[in-house]
């Protein structure tokens, strides 16, 4: 029999290995593969293997046993080292050292910015309990507690139905703290309604629409008309945007429109869509431009001109600060209503102009500038046109003749599905001091197709307007010294030029002309007009920059 490897004194097994030769050696392996006895020398070691086997399985049995309960011990002990370890990591995580106003910052970053919940159109649903400020307060009691302080957290609020029409009280509930917790601040608002929502609680809003800042309302025209009886208290209104989406034959009034927002003091930037008037085109009494008679603030507007708008009864309407103006003809709109609405406007400050036209079927009515009643062309020094068709002949020539009038336009920008050679013909700087656009210096043909014949025309044109190489100084002194050049081309993508002008190319770029591609250098700009379709409601002079 084995000695027992128990301690005497406390019993505890001794842990150390057991040494258990082998047998296998050349002997045993032959007696192995064959039927023979062994040897009688040999007899008597493997007698000693077969009395004392099983008491050493026995004892091998037993120190695993105490292997596997130690080994079950120490994995609880190292489970609660890992855990005593995580525990204290996270009690001891700057995080929870962090100052309340870094993580009141962290927390604006994590919800949208103003911009963002602004433009474009947007899935924000501020009564989501899954988005935005609401998940940041239910992370732990001081998040919570910074994050309901917090009221900038509060104070962007969008409202998509018909998701919350059948959820009334908790909808109440919500967007009353929401309200409550946006303290005194300014409110961003955005609210999308396919239905008339004028019974519903958010109305609740309405007591707070003195703090009201931006506001874009995308509803329907009896929505619109609650809101009349608020007037007067828009006075921190800054930003407006105005889409009616009423159904098909329903008319509309624009004197509650009117009503609401004709004290706006701070009003300098509004967008007006879908609110041409009734259906029946030979009413003009009251046209759309009646709604900008009392926003002489204005220093930015977009307008979508649809349908025919005479001047109001009271003469043009005056927007003495208005700066930004972008007006759009719809793919429904009726030829030249973008002119005559143009025609009823007096912009003494207007600098830059953006013009869309997205109905191929009409033919295409440029506007007159006229001054000094209506627009000062020598005033414009941006221009932007977008035709969302093929130009035809008649087009361009228009174009052209229109371009003849804005003899101050540096920044010319371009979009149409093409752009022939003959616009760009008419584009060539001559010497006579008669050309077009003689105070260009940057070109932008981004979101054009160029439908060229032949790329030599085009780099004529650019030629012809980049500042002259140095040997052409001399020749031409009097005119280089009174004239502005060309400076900058934005092209979507460069285009193919073969090798017997690709010098003509090369030169311009000595002779100061830089050339970029796509949004190279553009930085964080937007000056395509309503380049997502007529609900972007992006345009220049807009607030913020998303």
């Amino acid at each position: 029999m084995l000695n027992d490897d128990r301690c005497a004194t406390c019993g505890t097994r001794n842990l150390r290995a057991i040494t258990v030769p082998s047998l296998h050696n050349p002997r045993i392996d032959q007696l192995l593969s064959v039927n023979e006895p062994p040897l009688e020398c040999e007899e008597a070691s493997l007698r000693v293997v077969v009395d004392q086997g099983p008491q050493m399985l026995s004892d091998l049995d037993a120190k695993i046993a105490d292997i596997k309960h130690i080994l079950q011990q120490l994995l609880r002990k190292r489970a609660q080292a890992a855990d005593n370890l995580a525990v204290a990591k996270n009690i001891l995580h700057p995080m929870r050292r962090l100052p309340t106003d870094v993580l009141r910052d962290i927390f604006l970053a994590c919800v949208e910015s103003p911009a963002r919940c602004l433009f474009p159109y947007t899935t924000l649903d501020s009564m989501d309990l899954l988005q935005g400020p609401w998940a940041i307060s239910h992370v732990c009691r001081r998040w919570r507690d910074i994050a309901i302080s917090t009221a900038r957290l509060w104070c962007r609020i969008g409202l998509i139905f018909p998701l919350h029409t059948s959820r009334t009280l908790a909808f109440t509930l919500m967007l009353g703290c929401y309200i409550e917790r946006s303290r005194d601040l300014g409110l961003s608002l955005v609210v999308y309604a396919e239905d008339d929502i004028s019974d519903h609680s958010t109305l609740a809003l309405l007591s707070t629409s003195h703090r009201w800042k931006d506001v874009i309302l995308d509803v329907p025209s009896k929505t619109i008309r609650t809101l009349s009886f608020r007037r007067g208290s828009f006075r921190n209104l800054r930003y407006l945007h105005v889409m009616l989406d009423d159904g098909e034959g329903d008319i509309l009034s624009l004197d509650p429109l009117l009503d609401a927002f004709e004290y706006a003091p701070n009003l300098t930037h509004a967008s007006f869509s879908h609110i041409d008037g009734p259906d029946d085109e030979d009413i003009t009494d009251i046209p759309h431009l009646h709604v900008l008679t009392k926003m002489s603030l204005l220093e930015s507007a977009r307008l979508c001109c649809d349908k025919h708008s005479g001047a109001p009864s009271s003469g043009k309407v005056h927007l003495p600060r208005l700066q930004n103006l972008t007006l759009e003809e719809g793919s429904s709109a009726v030829a030249g209503s973008l002119a005559q609405c143009i025609s009823a406007l007096s912009l003494p400050s207007l600098t830059e102009l953006r013009l869309g036209y997205s109905n191929s079927t009409n033919q295409v009515q440029l506007p007159s500038i006229i001054h000094p009643m209506g627009i000062d062309a020598r005033r414009i020094t941006t221009l932007q046109l977008t035709f969302r068709f093929k130009l035809s002949s008649a087009a361009i020539h228009s174009i052209l003749v229109f371009l003849e009038g804005l003899p101050t336009v540096i920044h010319l920008m371009a979009q149409a599905e093409g752009v022939t050679d003959n616009l760009v013909e008419g584009l060539i700087s001559r010497r006579d001091n008669q050309s077009i656009l003689p105070s260009l210096r940057r070109l932008d043909f981004r979101g054009s197709t160029l439908g060229l014949d032949d790329p030599i025309h085009f780099i004529t044109m650019l030629e012809s307007r980049v500042s002259p190489l140095s040997t052409d100084v001399m020749m031409d002194s009097v005119t280089s010294s009174t004239r502005d050049y060309l400076q900058e081309l934005r092209l979507d993508e460069r285009f193919s030029i073969d090798e017997a002008t690709r010098q003509r190319w090369d030169d311009l770029s000595e002779r100061g002309l830089t050339v970029r591609y796509g949004a190279e250098g553009l930085g964080v700009r937007f000056d395509h007009v309503a380049s997502r379709g007529r609900e972007d409601h992006l345009f220049r002079g807009m607030p913020w920059v998303p």
